[in-house]
Parts: C-alpha cells; structure tokens; sequence
C-alpha cells in the first residue's frame, strides 16, 4: 500500500510539473508603443563577396537573382574591393550590383569592403595572410614609412575603375578584419602603428585625404573588426578620426564568452552591444558579417533572428548584412549554388538554406527608411523587435519564441494601428520556412510555437489589384465595334480609376552596319532577342564609327523612350558618342531624339513622342562597340478616366489594328491585362490580291491589286487611329496605281462603299 501510494504522488508530480510545461492561451503579454521612436533602418541583406564568377556564369543566374534579390526583399549589399590589379575584370560584381538594383530599386544600400591591398604594398609581396613570419601588412618604403599615402591612392584609382563599370558603392570599408592574419586575402593594421604592423587609423586618414574631390565619393565606415568581445571595436574606433566617418561597422563572430559556439547565444553579446550603442551613439551603426562558422543546426534561423532582434534593440544597429546571400560549393549561405560547369547537387544548380528564413523576416517586412520603435514582452523565452514606416501606416513586429515550450499571446498596441495583416512563421521542427500562416487578428491569439520565428506584418486596408475577367489571355478583338472591359476587386475601390491602352512594339526584322562574330558567337546578334528583357545575347559591330543596329516594327508605334544595356567585355571600351533615331516619313530622313556621350549599363532614354515603325540605334564613336540590349518604350495612352465600375463598355476604333495591354490605375493599383489583338472584321468583299512583297509605294504612287472593280473607301492612318487620309476611290479590277501627296504613312485600310467594313490592313512597304 506504501508503494501505490509512493506511485501514485510521483505519477502527480508528473502530472503537474507537465502542466507547468504547457503554455496556457495567451500568456505573454507583448506590448508595442509606435511612439517610441529610436534608430533608422538603412537596410537589410548580406554578403556578395566570393564567387561572384559562380553566379554571373550560371545558366540560372535569373533564378537565383530573383530569389535572393526579390524573394529576401533585399535592401542592402557588401561587395569586395576586387581591383587589387588596376585592369582586373570587375563586371561579374558589376552584374551584381546592376542585378540587385534592377529589382529593388537605385537606392539599395552599397557597401565595399577590402579584403587586401595589392601585393605590391604589402610587406609579405602577397594578397594573402602571414607568410614566413613576415606579417601581412603594409610595406615600409625606403623612408621607413609605411606606404600609407600609397595605399590611398590605390583606393581612389580602384573606385574610379569601379566606377567606370557603373559600381558607386555608398560607403566603403578600407579593411575588412584588420584583426585578422588569415591564409586567404587579408592584411594586418593594428589600433597603433608599430615597428613591425602598420596603424589602422594611419591608413584610413590617408584614404580619406586621397579620396579628395572624387565624383560620386562614397562615405568611409570602419573599422569592421572580427568581433565585438574584449572591447574589441572599442580598441580601434578610439583613435580613429570619428569626423572622417559616416557610419561604424563591426562584426558579431566573437563576444567574449562561449567562443566555440558563440551562434547558439545571442544573449552572451548584449553587454558588449549595449557597450557600443552607449559609447558610439553618434553614427549609424553596420553590422556588416555574421554567420554561424560551425556545423549546419535546423535552428540557425532562429538564432539568426535572435541575434538580429538583439542588434536592433541592444545595438542600435541601423543596418545587418549576413555572410552571406550567396555562397557556392559547401551548402552555406542564404543560397548555394553549384558550380556553372559541375555536376549539380540541387536542381536547377542552386538551393535556399535555413539561414535565408530567418533573414527574410527582416528583409522582407521592414523596408529601408522604417525606424524601429518601442516593445517589451513578459516572458525571457521571448524575444521581440517593432518596427514602422515613415509615415506610421505600416508595423512589422518579428517574434522570437527561443525556449523549448509552446506559448501564445494577443499584441496590444499604444495608438491607432492598422488592424489588417498577415502572419508568417518559421518553425524548422514542423518544416514550416517563412510561410504565411494566417491573416492578423486583434482579437485572436498568435501561437507561439517553441524555437520559431514570427513576423506579423500590419498595414492598412489597400485597394487591392484589379483582376481581370476580360480580356482573357488569348484575346482578339474586332475592330469597329462595341467591347465591353471588365474586372473585379476583392475589396473596397477608389473613386476613380484611369484606362490605358499601351501598344506593343513588336520587331519584325532587325538590321545592322555591320556585326563581330567570334568562333564561340560571343559577339554574335540574334533578332529573337531583339526586344526580350533576357540579355544573354548582343551586338558587337565590326569597327567603332558609324554603326547603326535598326529595328523595323510590324506597325507604327508612338514611342517615348527606350533602354540600352551597354557593357564592357574584355578590354572593350565604351560608347563615346551616340544617337537615337527614327525615320521621319514626312521629312523622309533618320530623325534624332536623344543623344549623349555614354551610355553604359541600363540607360533609359526619355524623349518626345514620335511614331514610326523604325527606330535605330546610332553610333558615332566608340572604343569598341557591345550592346546587350536595346529595348522601346512605346507611349501609353490614357482612353478614358471612371468612375468606380465593375465593368466598362469601349468603342474600338475602326481603324485600331496593333497589339498590346490595357491598364487600370489608381492609388496603390496598378494591373495590367493580358496581350490584347485587334483585326479587321471579316466581310463577305473577297480579299485583295497582293503582290509578293504586300502593297508598294514608289515616288508617293500605291500600287495595289484587287480582284473586283468597284467604288472603295481608301483610309491612310496611324495605329491609334489618327486618320490621315479618307476617301473613296475607284478600283479597276488588277493593278491599280494611286498618287497619294504628302502622305507617306505605312498603315492603310480598304474599305467597300456598301456597309460591308473592313476589308483587310496593309502595310506599305518603301521602295
């Protein structure tokens, strides 16, 4: 009976003491105050240092591109200083940089960081480390000074070389870990100059005067230490020149306690953060590298995130970059991707890793320019982070459950708050990767689940976009008549919304002065690509004066502007002088408008509106001639302004023939339709006869063929509609020879007397 008894109070115990493990609904108390304003973000992302060759070269660079650009919302970059060798190749960083930009927009935050100064100024003659005890770091000239002046020159003469790839970084660090004697690409500059190590401060100050007046000079950062244990920043950043830098940068691989897993503790690093956020308040704050450095852990994301909520709140950093987005050959990294010319491990080359969740909810929900505002949890398993945008409207709040036991809460709020949002979690135990879980509820708890991050992103109620019931992809419609537009919202609509109609400049032949065709068609052009956003090919011509690459659309098209993609490739110089031009079928001549002396990566032209169906690309001089892309921008349209409707009826013009989209535009809406066709009508008028070549004018006559006499409407237009010439003409069974004075205009319609429409649009071709 004594041992039921012993049984059953341990069996109670146990009972209890599991009770005590589960979270009750609701039991941490999480409060946010938007009032409480501190620091600004300057951006979120990491790393594109190493490998950068491994990305450019990949057959699914795009993929990865968007994945690690879009998908992390990425809104800041570290690249390396590359240019150690004057004439180096820099464009696989300069792809990068122009990539990243092309989707997250010019004002990314950039900043290059130096692994090495050259070989030539370096004590050991080498880019790397140590070497035979000789450290590696900056020569002493014959003077017995250290090359410091040198080493700054070498910085203004390698930023001008970046710059003439189109890289103009915002900051730059002039060492990475100077700290740190390391086998790969490295350099030694202690606090204070020695007789044997060369002195940080020295060495930043001497930049800073050789930079000078520099076009585009980015600000200095420093002095982006290993660590920030055993006052580590501290010892460098206190006999820096502080008025010389924009921003201080620093690393968290040490913290001065639990060395060797120090990923696993992010709480071991609060002292020293609170450290530097106490002594160093006067600038913006970079944690520039972090990683964990040990074997793989399905919890990385969350320590990850962990330690990223720590840096807000204890740090005050303004801006974390993880090493590193992309990383090839081992599995690290936000995205691994395999060597272009290996056997793949993952499909398609490329893999996201865990680490990359728990950067994307930081990257993704709080954007550049958001500051971080004021929250506090009740609960030590729990660690929280807030921040909002400028204008209050949106509130981003990131989670972190790091204990072993499920817990739930209900955010409260000081203020107005958007009360509509989403919920993403990440869960490694159950597999769950930044997934949108569920819509925010202020009345509803959010389970917390043990190890997990989550982001409740809150926003205000916008008008969604629009989503179109017709057209419908594919969709021609008759000209001449009566079409009726619809779309739906999901929600709440504006007042009133704006129609559009854009026309498609689709290219029906492309023509060049000349082209440079290598064995491997480096430089060789294929019309395919003519107008497709992909630019795996391009136009290399023969000589570097007085080539012309020409585009002749299908019809004419109103256009407004256009982009060029210029690149240097292996010594090829730039463009120095150029021209867009159209043909002027009135003044019968090329036309120019736009003009410049360079053009480089990603140009966009914006000029006056000018329709033609032939457009080319002039250039005068150049130190070699290699365009990646030449795209035009035809002009939109504006149909009509509306009310708010679900649906719209639109006459098509009788004389509309082109291809292209509709749009909807209003406040935070923007939707597009489908590819849209117009045709003529069928009529029971038999069809024109044409010669081979279509219809032909010579001298200002049409020669043109029809099978049957009789009276006929003759119309000269536009593709908009823009009628010039109307008139009924006879036609003579055969060939028929009209004069049409001061009319020169590639579009025609034919029409009969009797009320049979259409027959059929030509276009003229010029002999």
């Amino acid at each position: 009976m004594k041992r039921t008894k012993q049984i059953i109070t341990c069996c109670l115990v146990a009972f209890f003491v599991s009770l005590s493990l589960i979270a009750k609904a609701g039991d941490v108390a999480v409060s946010v105050d938007p009032t409480q304003n501190y620091q600004t973000v300057q951006g979120l992302g990491g790393n594109l240092v190493f490998y950068e060759k491994y990305f450019t070269n990949h057959p699914f660079k795009q993929a990865i591109y968007d994945t690690i650009f879009e998908g992390l919302g990425t809104s800041a970059i570290r690249i390396g200083n590359w240019a150690q060798d004057l004439n180096a190749d820099l464009s696989s960083q300069a792809e990068l940089v122009r990539e990243a930009k092309q989707r997250m927009g010019d004002d990314i935050l950039v900043i290059m960081a130096c692994w090495t100064a050259p070989a030539s100024l370096k004590a050991n003659d080498k880019l790397t480390g140590t070497d035979n005890w000789i450290k590696g770091t900056l020569r002493k000239g014959d003077d017995g000074k250290f090359l410091y002046w040198q080493y700054g020159d070498w910085w203004r003469k390698s930023l001008e070389r970046y710059q003439a790839y189109g890289v103009f970084p915002d900051y730059v660090s002039i060492q990475n870990e100077p700290d740190m004697d390391a086998t790969y690409e490295s350099m030694i500059l202690n606090p204070e100059e020695s007789d044997g190590v060369a002195s940080y401060a020295s060495a930043l100050g001497a930049v800073n005067y050789m930079l000078g007046d520099l076009a585009n000079r980015p600000k200095l950062t420093g002095p982006d230490v290993l660590g920030i244990g055993w006052n580590q920043s501290q010892k460098y950043t206190d006999k820096l020149d502080k008025s010389i830098l924009g921003a201080y940068c620093f690393h968290y691989y040490h913290s001065g306690v639990n060395g060797n897993d120090r990923y696993s503790h992010p709480d071991d690093y609060v002292e020293s953060m609170q450290g530097l956020a106490r002594d160093y308040s006067d600038k913006p704050m970079f944690m520039s590298e972090n990683s964990s450095l040990r074997e793989k852990s399905i919890y990385d994301p969350v320590h990850m995130a962990w330690t990223i909520a720590n840096g807000f709140n204890f740090n005050r950093i303004t801006a974390y970059f993880h090493w590193s987005l992309l990383w090839g050959g081992d599995g690290t990294g936000c995205v691994n991707v395999d060597k272009p010319d290996s056997t793949w491990s993952y499909p398609n080359g490329f893999s996201v890793q865990p680490e990359y969740h728990g950067l994307r909810h930081f990257s993704k929900f709080v954007k550049k320019g958001w500051i971080c505002i004021g929250i506090s949890a009740n609960n030590r398993d729990i660690v929280s982070v807030a921040f909002k945008s400028p204008d209050g409207e949106d509130i981003s709040v990131v989670i972190i459950n790091k204990g072993s036991v499920k817990h739930s809460t209900t955010l409260s709020f000081k203020g107005e708050v958007p009360e509509t949002g989403t919920i993403v979690q990440t869960v490694p135990d159950q597999n769950i990767w930044s997934k949108t879980i569920s819509s925010y509820s202020s009345t509803s708890d959010i389970v917390l689940p043990p190890m997990s991050i989550t982001t409740v992103a809150l926003a205000p109620s916008r008008v969604p976009a629009p989503v179109w019931l017709n057209p419908s992809d594919p969709v021609v419609w008759e000209n001449g008549g009566l079409s009726q537009i619809e779309w739906t919202y999901n929600k709440k609509t504006p007042d009133s919304i704006g129609f559009y109609w854009c026309p498609t400049a689709k290219v029906a032949s492309v023509l060049s002065s000349s082209e440079w065709t290598t064995e491997d068609s480096l430089f060789s052009w294929k019309n395919t690509y003519a107008l497709n956003p992909d630019k795996s090919n391009r136009w290399g011509a023969q000589t570097n004066m007085n080539e012309w690459l020409e585009y002749d659309l299908e019809y004419v098209v109103p256009v407004s502007g256009a982009i060029i993609d210029e690149t240097s490739y292996d010594g090829c110089g730039p463009i120095l002088s150029y021209k867009i031009q159209y043909y002027d079928y009135v003044e019968k001549n090329w036309a120019s408008v736009d003009s410049g002396l360079s053009i480089g990566p990603d140009y966009k032209a914006s000029f006056r509106t000018v329709s033609s169906d032939k457009f080319r690309l002039y250039i005068d001089s150049a130190g070699c001639i290699n365009v990646n892309h030449f795209a035009l921008l035809p002009e939109e349209q504006m149909l009509a302004s509306l009310k708010t409707e679900t649906s719209y009826v639109w006459n098509v013009p009788a004389t509309l023939v082109s291809e292209g989209r509709f749009s909807i535009k209003a406040q935070d809406v923007e939707s597009y339709s489908p590819e849209v066709k117009f045709v003529s009508k069928e009529t029971d008028v038999e069809q024109l006869l044409l010669r081979s070549d279509g219809v032909v004018m010579i001298d200002g006559a049409l020669l043109i063929d029809v099978n049957e006499s009789g009276s006929y409407r003759l119309i000269v237009t536009d593709v908009l509609g823009r009628v010039l010439l109307n008139d009924v003409v006879l036609l003579n069974e055969g060939r028929n020879e009209l004069r049409l004075d001061n009319v020169d205009c590639p579009i025609l319609f034919l029409q009969s007397v009797a009320p049979s429409g259409v027959i059929k649009k030509y276009k003229i071709l010029n002999k």
